[in-house]
């Protein structure tokens, strides 16, 4: 969360409302690309706002700052309640009250985060998190590897995770809470666990396919197709490495990829603004979604080339109605696990069964 590092969680120095294109501080930094005018120019309705922790912070320093970007953030879209609404819940986010205002959902970037404690996990749930993602970029989770894992070499079985046991009991605590699991960055293995294990849909929230660019933070078909199967989804990214280009042609293969092998019922927008610092050209900030649609609905490249046009139905489940879908479900699951007692930190593999 840039406001949180930029100003040190001090409000005072930031207001979304400026136009941060033209500020003499945020103009210079490049991942600033996020502010309500562009917001509003971008016909943006709903926003999943990350916090996180660098993997070198320790594990006490990444658990507070956490919860530090957590207040900050809350206290942010308090500031600017008229445009802004946190919302915790499917109903909220439906809620006409709410219509105008651009819905904030909390989400929290890398397990290593809760410090191996489940009553963390609950509390940030009670701080109105709705999102969490398993891994990280660097491989500082004891519980779970990152894609980087896949990149080295590694020939002894033993020195890779996946997901640990304990990993597990996370998945399922987050099932019971009604959290949605992000598999962005995990590895090949700990993304193939989580979809054998989670009895709810999980996310990529950031991410592309692997078919197109072999990065290791997209994903294999092999993978998609577990995904999708059990109504997942995958949010493309807007990041030029991750994606393999600069241009919006990029982003549009990734999409008609995607659209082809799993279905237009499983792919959602990550873009991801604020995580990285290369442009993709078209799609510079959240003010230029539209461009992105309406070369879908035309059904054609920016080098003349043309493509399947996406319907009206298709670009609705691309712009949200999908995410929508998949927190109904997590919601669900939810309900059905409410007997369920809150699993410990010792709780051992009988109590997954």
């Amino acid at each position: 969360m840039n406001v949180a590092n930029v100003t040190n969680n001090n409000l005072r120095e930031f207001d979304l409302n400026w136009d941060l294109r033209r500020h003499p501080v945020w103009s210079k930094i490049n991942t600033s690309r996020t502010d309500l005018i562009r917001l509003r120019a971008g016909h943006v309705n709903g926003q999943m706002w990350y916090v996180g922790a660098n993997c070198t912070d320790s594990p006490s320093e990444a658990t507070q700052r956490v919860f530090e970007q957590i207040d900050t953030l809350n206290r942010l879209i308090e500031k600017h309640h008229h445009d802004l609404s946190r919302v915790t819940s499917l109903t909220q986010i439906l809620d006409p009250i709410r219509r105008g205002k651009i819905r904030s959902l909390i989400a929290v970037k890398g397990g290593h985060t809760i410090n191996s404690r489940l009553g963390l996990l609950r509390s940030l749930y009670a701080l109105g998190v709705r999102c969490m993602s398993l891994a990280s970029e660097q491989n500082c989770c004891n519980w779970v590897d990152s894609s980087l894992v896949d990149i080295v070499d590694i020939d002894s079985t033993h020195l890779r995770t996946d997901l640990s046991l304990w990993g597990r009991l996370v998945v399922w605590e987050m099932n019971r809470l009604g959290m949605i699991v992000d598999l962005s960055y995990a590895s090949y293995g700990a993304a193939l666990d989580v979809l054998r294990y989670s009895r709810a849909p999980v996310i990529f929230s950031n991410a592309g396919a692997y078919a197109i660019n072999r990065h290791h933070l997209n994903v294999k078909e092999d993978v998609l197709i577990p995904l999708a199967t059990q109504g997942g989804l995958i949010m493309i990214t807007f990041d030029p490495e991750i994606l393999g280009g600069y241009t919006i042609d990029n982003v549009l293969e990734h999409l008609n990829y995607l659209r082809e092998v799993i279905g237009s019922d499983h792919i959602g927008i990550g873009s991801g603004f604020e995580s990285f610092d290369g442009d993709i050209d078209g799609l510079k900030d959240v003010s230029m979604f539209p461009n992105l649609f309406n070369a879908l609905q035309q059904g054609k490249y920016a080098d003349g080339e043309t493509f399947q046009p996406w319907s009206e139905e298709e670009l609705n489940k691309l712009a949200g109605l999908n995410f929508l879908r998949v927190f109904d479900e997590v919601e669900r699951v939810k309900l059905q696990l409410s007997h369920e007692q809150p699993f410990e930190d010792d709780d051992s593999e009988d109590a997954l069964d």
